[in-house]
């Protein structure tokens, strides 16, 4: 799946169309980006005096089918993570989203072997009770952490 340029402004403009349709009850058109299958991550943030706060991030790791994936996941990232309230129709206009298309997963033997702000990270590791935990990082957030 290695493609130069995976994301388009069209990708972001839908996640916005998806949830103004669900917000003000408006059909929702269909999209005219191909609809190839990826890992996605759908990312929002409120404008508020020039600065940008996070106000939702959710995806999956399964590939899935980017019309229905980005339909599902601006919804779900804006209105179900249990880190915030749902976003409302007032802050519908102060909204900036990003669009996360995975792929050329690879694992690596080197924990320095990748660059802030160009790849995401995904971690896999256990506490000390032998706990699986998992972290993970998109490209834009890890440079912000």
């Amino acid at each position: 799946m290695s493609e130069s340029a995976v994301c388009t402004k069209e990708h972001c403009l839908y996640c916005f169309d998806a949830l103004n349709s669900y917000l003000t009850g408006e059909k929702l058109k269909k999209p005219s980006f191909p609809n190839k299958k990826y890992p996605l991550f759908v990312t929002w943030h409120l404008m508020i005096r020039g600065e940008e706060y996070l106000r939702g991030c959710i995806g999956n790791f399964k590939a899935m089918e980017v019309h229905q994936g980005l339909k599902r996941y601006a919804l779900i990232s804006a209105l179900q993570d249990s880190r915030f309230e749902p976003i409302s129709k007032e802050e519908f206009p102060k909204l900036t989203c990003a669009v996360s298309l995975l792929h050329d997963f690879e694992e690596v033997d080197d924990i320095y072997d990748w660059e802030v702000g160009v790849h995401g990270i995904w971690i896999e590791f256990e506490d000390i009770d032998g706990e699986k935990l998992t972290a993970t990082f998109l490209p834009e957030v890890a440079e912000e952490q």
